[in-house]
């Protein structure tokens, strides 16, 4: 048996990957612009989701929104700062590299199946309203 210890070369990848400013520029617009529409349209559904009258669905969604509300705006200022940067690394730290990740895999799980359970509580009050009213919950979809 032999003990090969030639030593092993990586190709390291380069750290100073830069942006043109031109993207940064756009990258930054657009992240304001979704912040700033995003409060816009969600105070107006907030205002209807928060009535005194709400149903069941309506907590849910409105309990919904506020955490993507919370998750958009804390990844987009995540990595705002890091376009902008010449050499990220230096400041997403080995903690960055967890919470971002973690925060795009969380949000696209997190709406998807926010949609589905809104489509199948209407499937159900279309299907089966009969079943929803033995409940106390009223079957209207509107």
């Amino acid at each position: 048996m032999h003990n090969n210890t030639k030593p092993m070369f990586f190709q390291q990848e380069k750290d100073n990957f830069d942006h043109p400013f031109n993207i940064k520029v756009t990258m930054t617009v657009l992240s304001i612009l979704i912040i700033l529409s995003m409060f816009v349209i969600k105070k107006r559904l907030f205002k209807f989701f928060r009535r005194p009258n709400k149903r069941l669905l309506d907590r849910i969604v409105d309990f919904q929104m506020s955490i993507q509300i919370i998750v958009v705006v804390l990844t987009l200022l995540f990595f705002m700062p890091l376009i902008w940067a010449k050499i990220p690394k230096d400041y997403v730290t080995e903690l960055g590299c967890y919470i971002g990740p973690y925060m795009f895999y969380f949000t696209a799980p997190y709406a998807g199946s926010h949609s589905f359970f809104i489509a199948f509580f209407r499937y159900i009050c279309i299907i089966h309203p009969d079943k929803l009213t033995q409940l106390n919950i009223n079957p209207e979809v509107r």
